[in-house]
């Protein structure tokens, strides 16, 4: 039977990727993904919520298995992927590990899902560094518990990384840990069996990436309008430290967190739509000042990481 594992990365479209693309691929494979569509299926329909908890409990143990692989828990995968009749698509970010740890992980999973499966296929999806870094601030302050600038942000200290206990993106990363050519080693060493696909090229660029992917999973499939994101950002969060030093909007944020933990708002849709209109009437030098200094930084990154990723692009033809 055909595997083929999604393994993100972070911040590379995995979500519009699972619940639009891959949802239309239904008739020639088995979808498997780790999150529901909202739950309102699962209550209406007792066939989806058996298929569902089949395919939530095969990728929990195989994120058993990476951490921790033993004989139990792949005799329980074995049995549940014998549960499906299709060429199967597996996909989780989780798969290759967390930016917060600095994909400390990668090379153990990456083993471990060669002992479990006989040649499986990866899907990986990539990003110029320095967007996929301003992808992930803009995630952390959406959350509503990061409160530093987005330097501070990408660079935690690089030697402590691997100690870190996974949470969110809120714990923040070291930007120099996006050097492509040592994260996907592995992968770039078994290049018969892994597409990579840049994000943009595939989303927003002309149909050769989306091609490439159909070839990849051995199917005619033509491509669809990318416009629409799911989960996106609102860019105007950078500005969320800036107003957060007024108590007016302090008093404003505690009273919008008694709402959300009463399940009465969802925190992170008011947040931004605060920070919009107060940033469309409220006009301030420092504004510019904050989307400058971003701007340079994301340059910067992108500068130091500009030969490697030339270079892994290059792997790639």
């Amino acid at each position: 039977m055909n595997i083929y594992l999604h393994i993100g990365l972070y911040k590379t479209g995995t979500t519009y990727f699972q619940k639009i693309l891959l949802k239309e691929l239904t008739n020639h494979f088995d979808i498997i993904t780790l999150y529901d569509d909202g739950g309102k299926k699962i209550k209406k329909n007792k066939k989806f919520q058996v298929q569902y908890n089949s395919n939530r409990e095969l990728i929990i143990n195989l994120i058993l298995y990476i951490n921790n692989p033993n004989d139990k828990i792949k005799e329980k995968i074995n049995k549940l992927i014998q549960k499906y009749k299709k060429p199967i698509i597996i996909s989780s970010e989780t798969f290759f590990g967390h930016p917060s740890n600095g994909f400390f992980d990668r090379k153990k999973y990456f083993l471990n899902f060669e002992k479990i499966f006989n040649k499986p296929k990866y899907i990986i999806f990539f990003r110029e560094p320095s967007e996929i870094l301003l992808s992930s601030y803009n995630q952390a302050l959406k959350k509503n518990i990061y409160t530093g600038s987005f330097k501070e942000y990408v660079n935690k200290n690089i030697d402590l990384l691997s100690n870190t206990k996974i949470k969110n993106f809120t714990q923040g990363t070291n930007y120099k840990i996006y050097n492509y050519n040592n994260l996907f080693k592995d992968y770039l060493n078994i290049n018969d069996r892994v597409i990579f696909i840049d994000y943009n090229k595939f989303f927003y660029g002309n149909n050769l990436d989306f091609n490439k992917f159909t070839k990849f999973i051995n199917i005619n499939f033509y491509k669809r309008n990318f416009t629409n994101k799911i989960n996106a950002s609102n860019k105007n969060l950078i500005y969320f430290n800036y107003f957060n030093k007024f108590f007016l909007f302090k008093s404003i944020l505690f009273f919008l967190r008694i709402l959300n933990r009463l399940k009465l708002i969802e925190l992170s849709f008011v947040l931004e739509m605060l920070i919009s209109f107060l940033n469309k009437y409220h006009h301030s030098k420092e504004f510019q000042k904050i989307k400058l200094n971003l701007d340079n930084y994301c340059k910067y990154i992108k500068n130091f990481h500009k030969n490697e990723f030339e270079m892994f692009k290059k792997k790639l033809m």
